[in-house]
């Protein structure tokens, strides 16, 4: 269940920095939040991929016998987590600027379509994704 708040918290912290990087870009900002929106957005999207790696462990992707479980919340979380890693370290060498301020907002758009893709279901409401699992004799029979 931790995980149905862990990753809209997440998406909510990446969308919002990328509000304020493109009013910024859009000169829409007060002359003080402009000098200091870099700033935080270098704060905050590492808070962001700690929040996406903590709801990731959350979603219960290994079973007992330590095999994978590789559902759609565990490929989104993944996936979302590469994403804010490589913009996190194109944002340290290049600033945040050009391509990133595209990617920035896409970046929160998995986070809060996770609620759609059953995160419920995930994040142990009905037992968790090891209940769901099938185990080894299941697997090499299928």
């Amino acid at each position: 269940m931790t995980s149905s708040i862990l990753f809209p918290l997440a998406g909510s912290l990446t969308a919002l920095c990328a509000v304020l990087l493109w009013m910024n870009v859009w000169h829409l900002t007060p002359a003080w939040l402009a000098q200091r929106t870099h700033i935080f957005v270098a704060v905050a999207i590492p808070v962001t991929m700690v929040l996406t790696f903590w709801g990731w462990t959350k979603l219960e992707s290994f079973n007992a016998s330590g095999f994978f479980l590789f559902s759609l919340s565990t490929a989104v979380a993944i996936s979302t987590l590469l994403v804010q890693g490589m913009y996190f370290i194109g944002a340290l060498r290049h600033r945040h600027g050009g391509l990133g301020l595209f990617v920035l907002p896409v970046i929160a758009i998995p986070a809060h379509v996770f609620l759609a893709t059953g995160s419920l279901r995930d994040t142990g409401l009905n037992g968790g994704a090891a209940a769901m699992a099938l185990d080894e004799d299941q697997f090499l029979a299928a």
